[in-house]
């Protein structure tokens, strides 16, 4: 079959990698200009953000194994990790389990699941339909694409526009990102910050594989990030570069700012994934399991099983 995936992040990457094992055709259509999806990094002057997942487990046989085949694109991290608070000392903070990243950037574990596939970036999917056994991918554009199935990996608000269905329930947290060259060096390479709009900071170019300019990333907490998600751009970021100096953190002007509408999962679908066999379609993320990137491999791997049942 020619299989027409939507979205090149990690669930699509699992998704091509096992579907071209099984004899189908592949092509995936990504709306932006990379790999990645959430696992994003923005390169500016030679720096570089991780302004994504700022990293990932893997507690799963199956997510083990995938980093395994895929090793050449993942490094485990080992950053000196703080908690910090305002007005507090800080204190190391231990980690007990791995954590990776992709390496040069963080979309590297995608690119390379998705080596052999046919990849069209700047393409966005505005709906698919069915008719006769063929689905139609419809584009922003107004051109058309014919695939004998589709699944769609967009976030479930996304998908169930394309698809015109109804993931009821699903539910996101969304977050801001700042992006700065801190002005000092740091005591630290990651920190989790309690009693503060922020909640994760790190330095991006202290991960394995960065070049370029020292660089940092703060996060915002999904509450403050959904009470101020609407807010002038440059109100959000005053308000974070005010955090970031109550805790002793200065970056240099004009810093960056990024708002990512579906960042964390709350509330996942009641199924791993959608599947309707009858107009070959389907939908997978980590919306269908919960938060983290396995999560998203998790529901591709459940997809892919069922399709295997149904068809």
């Amino acid at each position: 079959m020619r299989i027409g995936v939507i979205g090149a992040g990690i669930a699509a990457g699992y998704l091509g990698s096992e579907l071209q094992k099984m004899g189908h055709e592949l092509i995936v259509f990504e709306k932006s200009r990379g790999f990645g999806g959430r696992l994003a990094t923005r390169r500016v002057d030679g720096a570089q953000f991780d302004h994504g997942a700022p990293f990932f487990t893997a507690r799963t046989p199956l997510f083990k194994y995938v980093l395994s085949q895929h090793s050449s694109s993942v490094v485990e991290w080992t950053p000196r990790v703080l908690t910090l608070a305002p007005g507090a000392k800080a204190y190391k903070r231990d980690w007990f389990e791995p954590h990776y990243v992709g390496a040069p950037a963080m979309g590297a574990l995608v690119k390379s699941l998705l080596a052999t596939s046919e990849v069209q970036f700047e393409r966005e999917v505005r709906s698919v339909s069915s008719q006769e056994n063929i689905c139609s991918v419809h584009f922003e554009d107004e051109s058309v694409e014919q695939c004998d199935f589709v699944i769609s990996t967009a976030p479930a608000e996304q998908t169930a526009s394309i698809m015109d269905v109804d993931l009821h329930g699903v539910r996101y947290s969304p977050c801001f990102a700042l992006l700065g060259i801190p002005t000092q060096s740091l005591e630290f390479e990651a920190a989790v910050v309690k009693d503060s709009l922020i909640e994760w900071i790190e330095c991006s170019s202290s991960k394995p594989g960065r070049v370029g300019a020292k660089t940092l990333v703060a996060h915002a907490s999904g509450g403050w990030s959904a009470q101020h998600f609407d807010a002038p751009r440059d109100e959000v970021k005053q308000a974070m570069l005010s955090a970031l100096t109550a805790l002793g953190i200065e970056v240099e002007e004009s810093p960056g700012l990024h708002r990512w509408r579906y960042s964390q999962v709350d509330q996942p679908y009641k199924l791993p994934y959608w599947l309707c066999s009858r107009t070959r379609r389907a939908a997978c993320g980590d919306w269908g399991v919960g938060r983290g990137v396995e999560s998203a491999v998790t529901s591709a791997s459940k997809l892919i099983e069922a399709m295997a049942v149904h068809l």
